[in-house]
């Protein structure tokens, strides 16, 4: 079996981004995160792309971001064998998160965010059945991100309650794909902003105003299987997306 060292990962992610295919995981040499942010930084780096929003993952260990490839504002999505649908919350940032002394507040940090969206991530692992558990291999693959679609804009009042569960719809083609209360990880949507912005930020820096930055999908992973048209349902705004 051929290994794919940290030096030639990136290029043989990027390839899989842009050619739709997979790589074997177990073909790919350990790597830890520090290695693992430097493969993102080339990915990005090699797609062109300016960095326009960042996934954060909250965990035990600390607070984990990737870039978004693509942060997109329209209701058309090119189909792509094995997509993901995850719907979240789109935190648009008026003001920079900088590190500084004194911990940011639940409250300053609700007050930089400029507007809060529908958010559709559509993902895809890189890797055949997917990282298999091991995280650095996941975060170098950006958490599995391809696009980021920016829907409607919601009331800010959701961000008051720290425990959101908003009743959460997701149709494809009529068909009912998710129809729960909102489901986030970490309960309070806002919680891995707030973690990031008061720890060592990544190599992808601080959090920047202009930014879009999301934490975390609402409904678990929603494959899709086939083209379809995807109708979002949440807060009393409705996001539909034609993925052909």
């Amino acid at each position: 079996m051929t290994t794919i060292d940290n030096s030639s990962l990136a290029g043989a992610l990027f390839d899989a981004m842009s050619n739709g295919k997979a790589l074997d995981r177990n073909a790919v040499a350990p790597l830890d995160v520090e290695a693992a942010y430097k493969v993102q930084a080339e990915v990005l780096e090699r797609s062109g792309r300016p960095l326009e929003g960042l996934k954060l993952s909250k965990r035990t260990d600390g607070t984990y971001s990737a870039p978004l490839f693509s942060v997109i504002r329209d209701d058309r999505y090119q189909y792509v064998d094995g997509i993901v649908l995850e719907v979240e919350l789109a935190f648009t940032l008026q003001s920079d998160l900088p590190p500084r002394g004194e911990p940011w507040t639940r409250e300053e940090v609700v007050a930089a965010i400029g507007t809060v969206s529908i958010g559709a991530e559509f993902v895809r692992s890189r890797y055949e059945g997917g990282a298999g558990g091991i995280f650095a291999l996941g975060l170098a693959d950006s958490l599995s991100n391809i696009s980021y679609a920016v829907g409607p804009e919601l009331s800010r009042a959701i961000l008051e309650d720290p425990a959101f569960d908003s009743p959460l719809k997701v149709l494809g083609n009529g068909a009912t794909l998710y129809d729960a209360p909102s489901n986030h990880q970490d309960i309070d949507p806002v919680a891995g902003v707030i973690a990031y912005a008061n720890s060592t930020p990544s190599p992808l820096g601080f959090l920047r105003k202009g930014q879009v930055i999301t934490t975390g999908t609402l409904c678990g992973a929603v494959k899709i299987a086939e083209p379809a048209r995807l109708e979002i349902l949440l807060d009393g705004k409705t996001f539909i997306i034609e993925v052909a």
